[in-house]
């Protein structure tokens, strides 16, 4: 298991939120995650106290290991967190940030956490990655929190709130590209049509744009079409008199 570590100002979660709508322009699919959490196993424990006009304000950097349980197998498994929290004691208002990682099969899971703190709750957003490097997991986070005692009750996804969490996975979205096979047939005109015409056997749709050409045909004459196949059937997209020499 890779070793969390803090670093200095934790992660900006509009900056961390960025990234993931960027990489998310290529993504081809979306999927609802659900998963709940305890860590209470509380170590590397660093707190610094300071009092302005404000009150007292207690900053506290620490380890919180405990288990995910998810129905995805991302979310399930061992999990730690290595977080910062600010909390101003008299409002009992603050702040938590830091990363984490669910110990699975292969590379961990990790993410990273932005979480406002109010009277003991903590609700917030989290960003990362699952095991597969380019799989994208965002949601909505929500705990129980004390510095001391870790955190209890959470969830991902399927928040008080009600805030939902995702999985996108990986692969490009590419608009609809219209068919490339095409169809020619010469010889005698059997039907035509507003909105069709055939040619030898060969029947097309006619576009509005081809309209008033093929209004000059009639059963009996001789004609060129080209078509191609679009949407399952094939839509003229040429047309002409048959050339002298081509009668077949």
């Amino acid at each position: 298991m890779r070793r969390l570590i803090l670093a200095g100002g934790g992660a900006c979660l509009l900056a961390a939120a960025g990234v993931a709508a960027a990489n998310g322009i290529g993504h081809k699919s979306i999927k609802p995650l659900t998963a709940t959490f305890t860590a209470t196993s509380v170590s590397d424990v660093r707190t610094r106290t300071c009092t302005n006009a404000d009150g007292t304000w207690v900053l506290t950097s620490a380890r919180y290991g405990g288990t995910a349980t998810s129905t995805d197998a991302d979310l399930n498994g061992p999990v730690t967190f290595a977080v910062e929290s600010l909390i101003n004691t008299g409002r009992n208002l603050g702040l938590l940030r830091g990363r984490g990682l669910v110990a699975v099969s292969g590379p961990d899971t990790t993410f990273k956490l932005d979480a406002v703190y109010s009277a003991g709750k903590a609700n917030g957003f989290l960003v990362g990655r699952a095991h597969n490097p380019w799989e994208h997991i965002v949601g909505n986070v929500s705990f129980d929190f004390s510095s001391a005692g870790g955190m209890t009750n959470g969830k991902l996804g399927d928040t008080a709130g009600g805030g939902a969490a995702v999985d996108v996975q990986p692969g490009p979205c590419r608009p609809a590209v219209a068919g490339t096979e095409k169809v020619e047939a010469r010889g005698q005109v059997s039907a035509v049509s507003s909105t069709s015409i055939t040619v030898a056997g060969v029947t097309c749709v006619v576009p509005s744009e081809l309209s008033s050409q093929v209004a000059s045909l009639r059963v009996g004459d001789r004609a060129e079409i080209t078509c191609r196949r679009q949407d399952g059937q094939l839509v003229l997209i040429k047309l002409g008199k048959e050339k002298k020499g081509k009668k077949g």
